[in-house]
């Protein structure tokens, strides 16, 4: 029995990113780290 098999291989290039998607995902980071730090604070209360 011959089993024959094809490997694909898959490249993902990153896009240089323009100066408004960096500060773009600069506020959803702090946005993020600012509610992480929120639900910290009150999980102690609950």
């Amino acid at each position: 029995m011959i089993i024959n098999m094809l490997f694909f291989t898959i490249t993902i290039r990153n896009k240089p990113k323009s100066e408004e998607q960096m500060i773009h995902e600069e506020q959803i980071e702090k946005l993020m780290e600012e509610t992480k730090r929120k639900h910290v604070n009150i999980l102690p209360y609950m």
